[in-house]
C-alpha cells in the first residue's frame, strides 16, 4: 500500500454518523485551519445549548488541529499527506473527538511514548506535568511547547485512544479519540 492507494475517505466513512455535529475531510492549510475554526464553531454554537460544553470542545479541537497543522507544515512531502480529518459525535454522556491524519512512520515510538505517559496520570498530575512543561520551556519537533497531548488529556476526560494503519513504508495514518463528558 502506498499513500495513494490509502483510502482516507474510507476510514473518515468509519466514523461518521447520525450523531455527527461536525465533520471535516481534506488538506489541511493555513487558510483551510482558519475556515475549520470558524465553521466549527458555528457548528458548536448551533448544535449546543452549553456554552460551557461548546468552550470545552472548541479548545480540544483548537488544540487537535493546531497539532495535526504543525506536524504536516513541518513534515508533508507532499500534497497527499496534507489530507486530514476531524469530527465531533455526539456520545453517551457528551461527545467524541477524533482526529486522523499522516505522519512518518519514524515519529510513532515518540507520540506513542508521549501519549502513553499522558495516559498514565490522574487529572494532579496532568496539571503537575503541564506546569513542569511550560517552566522548562522550549519547543518540540511539531513547533511548539510540547504541550498538545497534556491539554488534550486536561481538558477531555483522560486517556487518549489512538491508533497507527500503516500506509507504506514510510508513513502511517494516526488516529487520535478523547471523549468529553460536559
Amino acid at each position: 500500500m502506498n499513500i495513494s492507494t490509502f483510502d482516507i475517505k474510507h476510514k473518515y466513512d468509519l466514523f461518521i454518523s447520525k450523531k455527527t455535529i461536525y465533520s471535516y475531510l481534506g488538506s489541511l492549510t493555513q487558510k483551510e485551519l482558519d475556515h475549520i475554526l470558524e465553521r466549527l464553531e458555528a457548528a458548536l454554537s448551533n448544535s449546543l445549548s452549553s456554552r460551557l460544553a461548546i468552550k470545552k470542545i472548541y479548545n480540544i479541537l483548537v488544540e487537535g488541529v493546531q497539532n495535526i497543522f504543525g506536524y504536516l507544515r513541518n513534515q508533508a512531502s507532499s500534497d497527499e499527506l496534507l489530507e486530514s480529518f476531524v469530527f465531533v459525535n455526539e456520545a453517551e454522556g457528551g461527545y467524541k473527538i477524533i482526529t486522523g491524519n499522516f505522519m512518518q512512520k519514524q515519529d510513532i515510538k515518540s507520540i506513542e511514548a508521549r501519549i502513553q505517559i499522558v495516559n498514565s496520570l490522574d487529572p494532579d498530575e496532568l496539571k503537575d506535568l503541564y506546569r513542569g512543561v511550560l517552566d522548562i520551556g522550549g519547543t518540540s519537533d511539531g513547533g511548539g511547547a510540547g504541550l498538545g497531548f497534556i491539554d488534550m488529556a486536561k481538558k477531555s476526560n483522560g486517556e487518549l485512544i489512538y491508533n497507527f494503519d500503516e500506509v507504506d513504508d514510510k508513513h502511517v495514518f494516526f488516529t487520535l479519540e478523547m471523549n468529553v463528558e460536559v
